[in-house]
C-alpha cells in the first residue's frame, strides 16, 4: 500500500515518509512498516495482516509504480473532482487504488478470480460508485483472449467490446476497442494509446469518439470446419452440442448454411452460437405469424437450459442476448 496514517489520522505517502514514524493501516488501524528497496517503489506493509480486509498485500513493483503514476496523472489533469490514493471505503470493505470523485480506478496487474472481480464491481455499483478496471502488462502479451481477461471488458455502441491496459515499459495507456474474437479464439481489434501525463484519463474514459464497424468474415466454411475438427477429436462440449441437435432430428454438421456464418458474439457464447441459431431458426419456422417480441421471448425460453455462465460483470447480459438475437435476424432474413 502507498498510504498510511498516524495516530491523528493524518495521511502519509510512502515515498515522502521517514522510517522511524509510527504509522498504521487506514483500514484496520494495525501497525505498518515502511519498505524501501532497490526493486520496489517505497510502500507500506502490515506487520500482521490477519485482521485487515479490503486491501491486497504483496503488490508487485509494477502495481505500486503504476498506481502512483496514474494517481499523479489524475492530479495533474483532473480538476473537477477530488483525487485520492487508496481511499478507504469502510462500508464496502474496499480500498480502490485511486478514487476520482465517485469513480473507483482499479489497476489489475495479476490474475484474479471472477468472483472477486464481480464482488468488487457489484460493491462499487450498489453504493453509487462507477468502476474502471485497467489491466497491467501481463495482459498485453497474447493475441488470444483468456477467461481471466474477459472479466474486465466493457461494451458500448460506439467502441463495441473494449478494454483498457497500461504498459509499464513504454509508459502508455492503451485502449483496445472494436474487439472481436473468432471461433478459434483469435482476437482482432483497433488500438489507440496515450502517453502517461498527457490528456486527462478520466476524459479519455468518458469520450467514446473511437467508434468502429465490425467486419464479418464472408466464408461459411470456417465455422463448419471448426465443428468438424472438434467432433473428430470427440471434445465433450461439441459432442454435447451434437446430442442436442440429434434430439431435434438434426446433425451439427448439416444445419442450414446461415448458421455457420461469422458472428460478433463468439467472445461470449463460443460454440453455443451454432445451437442458439438453430433454436432461432426453429422459432422463425414455427412462429413466423407471431409478433417480434413474442418470438424473442420464445427464443429466450428455448435457450434457457443451455445458457452460459455469465463472466462479464461490466457488461449488461440482457443487452448482449438482445443484440445477438438481432444479428440472427439480420443474417437469417438476408
Amino acid at each position: 500500500m502507498m498510504i498510511a496514517v498516524d495516530e491523528m489520522n493524518k495521511r502519509y505517502v510512502a515515498s515522502e515518509c521517514k522510517k522511524h514514524q509510527a504509522l498504521y493501516c487506514p483500514g484496520c488501524q494495525e501497525p505498518v512498516i515502511l519498505k524501501i528497496g532497490k526493486q520496489k517503489k517505497a510502500h507500506f506493509a502490515h506487520q500482521n495482516r490477519k485482521n485487515c480486509q479490503g486491501l491486497s498485500e504483496g503488490e508487485t513493483s509494477e502495481h505500486l509504480e503504476l498506481k502512483k503514476i496514474f494517481f499523479d496523472w489524475c492530479l495533474k489533469t483532473v480538476h473537477d473532482r477530488p483525487i485520492q490514493l487508496e481511499s478507504s471505503l469502510p462500508s464496502l470493505l474496499q480500498r480502490p487504488d485511486i478514487l476520482c470523485g465517485r469513480l473507483a480506478v482499479e489497476i489489475q496487474c495479476s490474475s484474479i478470480s471472477y468472483m472477486k472481480v464481480a464482488e468488487r464491481t457489484k460493491g462499487y455499483l450498489m453504493n453509487g460508485y462507477s468502476v474502471w478496471w485497467v489491466l497491467g502488462s501481463s495482459f498485453l502479451k497474447k493475441d488470444h483472449l483468456t477467461s481471466r481477461e474477459k472479466y474486465f471488458y466493457l461494451y458500448n455502441e460506439k467502441r463495441k467490446l473494449h478494454v483498457w491496459k497500461l504498459d509499464w515499459l513504454t509508459k502508455k495507456l492503451w485502449l483496445f476497442y472494436c474487439v472481436k474474437e473468432s471461433i478459434e479464439g483469435k482476437m482482432t481489434c483497433e488500438k489507440m494509446s496515450w502517453s502517461f501525463g498527457s490528456e486527462s484519463p478520466i476524459q479519455l474514459l468518458a469520450n467514446d469518439q473511437n467508434s468502429c464497424t465490425l467486419k464479418k468474415v464472408s466464408s461459411k466454411t470456417i465455422g463448419k470446419k471448426w465443428l468438424q475438427k472438434k467432433l473428430y477429436y470427440r471434445q465433450s462440449k461439441y459432442l454435447s452440442l451434437q446430442k442436442e441437435c440429434y434430439l431435434r432430428g438434426k446433425h451439427l454438421l448439416y444445419l442450414s448454411a446461415w448458421i455457420y456464418e461469422d458472428s460478433q458474439f463468439f467472445f461470449y457464447f463460443k460454440e453455443k452460437i451454432f445451437f442458439y441459431r438453430l433454436l432461432f431458426e426453429e422459432v422463425m419456422n414455427e412462429q413466423m405469424g407471431r409478433s417480434k417480441q413474442w418470438r424473442y421471448i420464445n427464443w429466450l425460453q428455448k435457450i434457457e437450459p443451455n445458457k452460459i455462465n455469465w463472466i462479464f460483470p461490466m457488461i449488461n447480459k440482457k443487452m448482449i442476448y438482445a443484440l445477438f438475437y438481432k444479428e440472427c435476424e439480420e443474417i437469417f432474413f438476408v
